[in-house]
């Protein structure tokens, strides 16, 4: 071999070793190792979820070979099991319930009262215009001039439960299953009420929505229109009689959560098998969103690396 051929060899190699160098500089090094870290622990809280999916998945399996029919008299031997249980809800006795913010009527028959709170705000539209929008959740906006008001604290969506036992019988039904219980109605509105004031507002009423308007009653100046910052609120309640299906763990004469984990509740029959279908979907379309964000950041994170160490 000639001997300036080696030589030309020599300084090739010692060329490609000073790019190699100059590549990983210490910056470039230090931004891949940062990129490294984060797509690592993204690679780690997606096993995390995975994880926790395929847990989840046993645990429905498991339920649903554990569950049983609900026996027709309370019985000690089912104590702590899995059962399913169809029938009416029921109350050993009428009870009366209202909204003790707004107490402008009583209701009887029902398990509970439900209040639904909704406030006048501006909000962006699809043409990027700021217009009225009722709305049950405070909505932030980035002008002055539309910034909407700070939400009164008291007025929230509530359910309002008598102290009674509601029974599917002969299962009494723990306080976190009653709220679980369907809304049979909206409550037509009582317009007998209407010369009420509370807080600054004055309450008037349509067929559905009580509203709360501002009212300024030094100057007795009222909006007849609503206004941003004005509410309207709606009622709904669950009926006595309502056939309901139920699944839960029987514990000393109640109907519980299952090892803190599972509790269905239902309007009409639904087997259990389409239980336990709907609960798997829906934990398969959560982790498949979470898989499809793991696979984009993977695919980011290598697109990153390649061009900041081509760069």
């Amino acid at each position: 071999m000639p001997e300036n051929s080696f030589i030309s060899g020599q300084q090739n190699s010692t060329d490609i070793e000073q790019n190699i160098q100059v590549d990983l500089s210490p910056s470039t090094e230090l931004i891949i190792l940062i990129l490294s870290g984060i797509f690592g622990l993204l690679f780690l809280i997606c096993v995390y979820y995975e994880i926790r999916y395929q847990l989840l998945q046993r645990f429905y399996k498991n339920c649903l070979n554990e569950v049983i029919d609900a026996p027709p008299n309370l019985n000690p031997s089912y104590e702590g099991k899995l059962i399913f249980l169809v029938g009416k809800i029921q109350l050993p006795s009428p009870f009366y319930l209202s909204d003790p913010l707004l107490p402008f009527f009583e209701m009887t028959g029902s398990v509970f009262l439900k209040r639904h709170v909704e406030m006048l705000q501006w909000c962006k539209n699809k043409r990027n215009d700021f217009e009225k929008r009722w709305s049950a959740k405070p909505i932030k906006t980035s002008k002055k001039q539309y910034e909407n008001p700070i939400w009164y604290e008291q007025l929230r969506d509530d359910i309002f439960l008598d102290e009674s036992d509601v029974n599917v019988i002969p299962f009494k039904l723990c306080k976190e299953a009653v709220k679980m219980l369907p809304v049979s109605r909206s409550l037509n509105t009582v317009s007998s009420f209407l010369t009420e004031q509370i807080e600054g507002y004055k309450v008037t009423a349509d067929s559905s929505y009580y509203y709360l308007r501002k009212f300024d009653g030094e100057s007795g100046i009222e909006n007849t229109d609503p206004e941003v910052g004005d509410y309207r609120i709606r009622y709904y309640v669950s009926e006595v009689g309502t056939y309901v299906t139920i699944l839960g763990e029987y514990r000393d004469g109640m109907i519980e959560k299952y090892k803190g984990k599972l509790l269905f509740v239902d309007a009409g029959f639904v087997s259990v098998n389409t239980i336990f279908e709907r609960y798997t979907s829906e934990a398969r379309f959560k982790q498949n969103q979470i898989r499809a964000l793991g696979v984009l950041g993977l695919v980011v994170g290598v697109i990153l690396a390649a061009s900041i160490s081509k760069g």
